[in-house]
């Protein structure tokens, strides 16, 4: 009795060490990155993550590659704006060759808007008469040179989208 408990400890023993060896490693099915599209300034930065699935399995290694070096970089998943313009990261895994893509834009960093000139300080108008006030915006290189015309009386001055200015009756106008 004493032989056939050693005998079955041994098997189980052996059974133990053996196959756990002859396991097989689970193999990558699939990669997605923590972004499909994103937009950058030029000299800005992100890091992409790459899940792999499945989450066990034995290789998750990757490798990174931009279709347009001069536009966007990428090294270890952190994205870099080099120019304007669009650029594809794509990641890769080394087990199963799969991947997954983010397409990148990469913009120039807005000139902020430092004041605006109005062609006209001042000026008398009749009722019913018209002119238009053009606006300069500075610096000349803003981003978004785009003014909005208001008046702080509609009721003796109007002025449109363009800057036309039309006197509708008797009154002072501190602002347009």
């Amino acid at each position: 009795m004493r032989k056939v408990f050693s005998l079955g400890l041994l098997i189980a023993a052996m059974t133990l060490i053996v196959f756990p060896s002859c396991k097989k490693d689970k193999k990558v099915t699939g990669v997605k990155l923590s972004e499909t599209t994103k937009s950058i300034v030029v000299g800005g930065e992100f890091v992409l993550t790459a899940i792999v699935t499945p989450t066990d399995a034995a290789n998750k290694a990757v490798t990174w590659s931009t279709d347009k070096p001069a536009v966007a970089t990428v090294e270890n998943g952190k994205v870099k704006g080099i120019a304007v313009g669009e650029a594809t990261i794509t990641v890769t895994t080394k087990d199963g060759n799969k991947t997954d893509k983010c397409k990148v834009t990469v913009t120039e960093e807005p000139i902020a808007v430092t004041g605006v000139t109005l062609s006209e300080k001042e000026k008398i108008l009749k009722v019913g008469e018209e002119f238009t006030l053009t606006a300069t915006v500075a610096p000349a290189n803003a981003t978004n040179k785009e003014v909005t015309w208001t008046s702080d009386k509609p009721e003796i001055v109007t002025v449109d989208n363009n800057g036309k200015v039309k006197g509708v009756k008797e009154g002072e106008v501190t602002s347009l």
